[in-house]
Order: structure tokens, then C-alpha cells, then sequence
């Protein structure tokens, strides 16, 4: 979205620019979301393993 390529075609006018600037921050602004949405749903199962590993640990420990 923000590459800047060969420079074949460039915004040349104001309105163009201003699409041009628009387009880049909220291709951005999704981009980051996407990738924090990403980052924490591996983190909820990260957290969900350790606890399940934990629980059962207690219950290998209880039981002996």
C-alpha cells in the first residue's frame, strides 16, 4: 500500500493526493489491527496452554 514502486504514476493533483494520503493511512491503520487482532489470539492460546499445563501438573502433585 505504501510502496513507492517506480514512480510510472504519481498523484498529480491536489484531490489525488489527498486520496493518495488517505488510502496509505488507513491501509496502515488496518494492516496494525489485523496484526494486533493476530497477536492476540496467539497469545490467548499461549496463555490457555500454560494454564492447562499448570492444572494438570497440581493434579499429577495431588494425586501422589
Amino acid at each position: 500500500m505504501t510502496t513507492v514502486g517506480y514512480g510510472d504514476f504519481v498523484p498529480s493533483t491536489e484531490i489525488s493526493r489527498l486520496f493518495t494520503s488517505f488510502f496509505i493511512l488507513t491501509g496502515a491503520a488496518v494492516a496494525f489491527t489485523s496484526l494486533g487482532i493476530v497477536g492476540m489470539r496467539y497469545l490467548e492460546l499461549r496463555e490457555k496452554r500454560i494454564v492447562h499445563h499448570r492444572q494438570k501438573r497440581e493434579e499429577k502433585k495431588n494425586n501422589l
